[in-house]
C-alpha cells in the first residue's frame, strides 16, 4: 500500500532536469463547455508566463453545443491556441493526443471548470525546478455558489466528511509528498520515463498514473501556498451518475491493471452499503443495538452538515446536507460493489459512457 501526505524529503531517484526558461504546454481535454470556455481562455492566457514559452492545446470531444465556434474564433486571435480532435471522447485518449501534439518541456494539464490565478503556470513550473520533482500541483478549492443548494454541492466535494481528506482538497500548512495532485504539472521526461496515460481507465486515468509514477520512484509535490477554484456539478442526476461511474471504474480496475489503485479509505462507504443490506437481519437479531452504527452516523452527518452551514453562512445548508451526504455514500458504495462484481466476472470490459467526465 502507498504511503500517505509526507513532509518532503530528499530527491526523486530520477530527478527532473528542465532548463532554466522550460516551455510550458496546457493540455485541456473538453466536451460541451460553451459555458465556461471563453472565461477560461481568458484566465490562461492571462498567466504571467512567458507568452513565447507557453501554449495551449484544447482537446476537445466532438463538442456539440458550440464550444468549437468558441475555440476556432478565439484561435484566430490567440496563435498560442492549439485545437485538437477527440473522437474517443475520454480524458486518457485527449491527454495522449494532447501529448503527442505539443512539443514542450513540461506538460501541464488544466481543467475547463476551474480558475486559476495568474502566477499558476509560473509557480508550478518553479516548484518543478526547484525541488527536481515529478510532479507537482496545487490546492483545489471549491467555488460555494450563491444558493443554498449550490453551497450544498460545493460541500459534497469539499468536506472531509463527503471526500475523506484528500490533500488537494484540504488546506495542508505545508509542501507535502502525496499520492496524487488535482491535474498536475509533469517535465515530458516523466512520459518518456513512465509511459503516457492508460487510455483503458476512465474517469480515473489521473490515479493510475500517479500511482505507476510513484511505484517507479517518482516525487509528486502539493503546495498549499497555490491554489485553483473548482466549479462543481449543482444538478442531482448528474451529480449521482458522477459519483456512481468513479469507484465503479476504481474497483473495477484491478481487471486492466496490475497497479494498485483501491486505498483501505474506499470500502468505507462499500461497509456502509453492506451495513444496510445486513440491517434487517440485524435487527431480527440483535434489537435496537443493530441500528446503533447508523445512529452514529446520523450524528456525525449533521455535525459535518452544521460545520457546513456555517462556513457557507446559511441555514438551509444544515437541512439539504444530511440526506445529500446520505445518498453520496450509498451510491459510492454501491458504485465501488458494482465495479468489484463486474471486475471478476467473466465478458467484455464496459465502454465509455460516450460524454467526457471532468
Amino acid at each position: 500500500m502507498s504511503a500517505g501526505p509526507r513532509r518532503v524529503v530528499g530527491e526523486a531517484a530520477d530527478p527532473a532536469q528542465l532548463p532554466d526558461a522550460p516551455t510550458v504546454a496546457a493540455i485541456v481535454p473538453c466536451l460541451n463547455e460553451a459555458g465556461f470556455m471563453r472565461g477560461f481562455l481568458n484566465q490562461v492566457f492571462a498567466m504571467d508566463y512567458d507568452p513565447a514559452r507557453f501554449s495551449v492545446w484544447v482537446v476537445d470531444g466532438m463538442s456539440t453545443d458550440g464550444t468549437r465556434a468558441i475555440l476556432l474564433d478565439y484561435a484566430r486571435r490567440e496563435p498560442r491556441l492549439h485545437v485538437l480532435d477527440n473522437p474517443g471522447r475520454t480524458t486518457a485518449i485527449a491527454l495522449n493526443i494532447g501529448l503527442r501534439a505539443s512539443r514542450s518541456d513540461v506538460v501541464m494539464r488544466l481543467d475547463v471548470h476551474a480558475d486559476y490565478p495568474t502566477n499558476y503556470a509560473s509557480h508550478l513550473v518553479s516548484l518543478l525546478r526547484t525541488h527536481r520533482a515529478d510532479n507537482v500541483g496545487a490546492l483545489r478549492l471549491t467555488a460555494s455558489g450563491s444558493t443554498a443548494w449550490e453551497n450544498a454541492f460545493a460541500s459534497l466535494v469539499s468536506a472531509p466528511f463527503a471526500h475523506g481528506g484528500a490533500p488537494w482538497r484540504a488546506r495542508p500548512s505545508r509542501l507535502l509528498e502525496v499520492e496524487s495532485v488535482y491535474c498536475g504539472c509533469f517535465p515530458r521526461s516523466v512520459f518518456e520515463r513512465v509511459g503516457a496515460f492508460d487510455e483503458s481507465m476512465i474517469r480515473i486515468e489521473d490515479r493510475e498514473f500517479n500511482a505507476r509514477l510513484r511505484s517507479r520512484g517518482g516525487r509528486i509535490l502539493l503546495d498549499p501556498t497555490l491554489a485553483c477554484t473548482y466549479h462543481t456539478r449543482s444538478k442531482l442526476g448528474p451529480y449521482l451518475r458522477w459519483t456512481f461511474s468513479g469507484p465503479f471504474r476504481l474497483f473495477y480496475s484491478r481487471r486492466l491493471t496490475r497497479t494498485p489503485l483501491v486505498r483501505p479509505r474506499n470500502y468505507a462507504p462499500v461497509l456502509f452499503v453492506l451495513y444496510h443490506l445486513g440491517l434487517p437481519v440485524g435487527a431480527w437479531m440483535f434489537g435496537v443495538v443493530a441500528f446503533i452504527p447508523l445512529v452514529a452516523y446520523v450524528a456525525l452527518a449533521l455535525i459535518a452538515s452544521g460545520l457546513e452551514a456555517r462556513a457557507h453562512r446559511r441555514a438551509a445548508v444544515l437541512f439539504l446536507l444530511p440526506p445529500l451526504f446520505y445518498i453520496t455514500h450509498l451510491v459510492y458504495g454501491a458504485g465501488s460493489l458494482w465495479g468489484w462484481l463486474r471486475a471478476l466476472a467473466p465478458g467484455v470490459p464496459p465502454q465509455p459512457e460516450g460524454r467526457f467526465e471532468h
